[in-house]
């Protein structure tokens, strides 16, 4: 797990859902993508942006932490000490 993961990730995500609108033809969400909302000096990666936009969530009552590291779980697979030991023999 990382800031700039979770920037990418479960952060930008975040951003993309509240600003998207929906298409009045197809009901989809339209979104901006991620690397256009990067270029914005209020989207900008760092720690500023990052509790800012957390904050934000936060007080929408979403749960940006929660979010990600159900990303995190699903993507990487949980070692207990034994198995990770055995890899590191390797």
């Amino acid at each position: 797990m990382s800031a700039g993961r979770y920037y990418k990730t479960s952060m930008l995500s975040f951003v993309q859902e509240q600003r998207g609108v929906v298409d009045p033809e197809t009901g989809k969400l339209l979104t901006e993508p991620k690397w256009r909302l990067e270029e914005r000096k209020e989207f900008e990666q760092g720690l500023e942006t990052i509790m800012r936009v957390t904050g934000e969530a936060h007080a929408e009552r979403e749960d940006l932490l929660a979010r990600f590291r159900t990303f995190v779980d699903r993507r990487y697979e949980r070692l207990d000490d034994e198995e990770i030991e055995e890899r590191l023999q390797r």
